[in-house]
């Protein structure tokens, strides 16, 4: 997911600066700060939600010895 986002952000923050006409640090203003922080807590939401996801579909751990 973070993979993700930096490739979004890698392609989308040139095309927002030369489609806004904007220079490169006010398309950072403009099209990645504002979203960090939602990114960041997707990212945590997921890593938290896979392992819980596992869990309920594999069921009960049972360990035959």
């Amino acid at each position: 997911m973070l993979a993700a986002s930096v490739v979004i952000y890698t392609f989308g923050l040139p095309w927002l600066a030369v489609a806004a006409d904007l220079d490169p640090g006010r398309a950072v203003a403009k099209g990645l700060l504002p979203f960090l922080v939602g990114d960041a807590v997707k990212l945590l939401l997921a890593a938290t939600a896979l392992p819980l996801a596992w869990r309920l579909v594999n069921g009960p751990s049972v360990r035959h010895r």
